[in-house]
């Protein structure tokens, strides 16, 4: 099986979680933001499913987040945006964070759970319509 989708507007990443105090008891939650973001994963990847269940076998997950391009490309750079489509792009976001708020997008609702991703692809680049494409293929074997 293997399932493809797009999450629309500028990718975010995980960001650490915040902590506040209620009484005596610390309660640790997301920032509202990362979990918005993690909602349209949801709904993207939800409408991606068609009603089907959970993946429960091992997967490989290709994460592509496009962002705009920045004001300060050079000339170069924009000439092989157009040529190629989209470029890297080696700022914000650490790949690492990207892929963590993609992957607790898509637990139980593509794969039953995160440890059941045996290879992870992760590519930041620049393009004119930014979002995430997102593929998880199921393993034979």
């Amino acid at each position: 099986m293997k399932i493809e989708f797009t999450v629309p507007g500028i990718p975010l990443a995980r960001k650490a979680h915040q902590h506040r105090k209620v009484g005596d008891k610390v309660i640790k939650y997301l920032p509202k933001e990362c979990e918005s973001h993690q909602n349209l994963i949801k709904l993207c990847a939800s409408k991606a499913m068609k009603g089907q269940p959970p993946i429960d076998k091992m997967v490989d997950v290709h994460i592509e987040a496009f962002w705009p391009p920045v004001k300060s490309l050079k000339a170069m750079q924009k000439g092989m945006m157009k040529q190629y489509g989209s470029i890297p792009y080696p700022k914000r976001a650490d790949a690492d964070n990207i892929a963590k708020n993609v992957l607790d997008g898509l637990k139980g609702i593509v794969i039953t759970d995160d440890n059941l991703v045996v290879a992870l692809h992760v590519y930041k680049r620049m393009r004119e319509i930014p979002g995430t494409e997102i593929v998880v293929q199921e393993r034979e074997s």
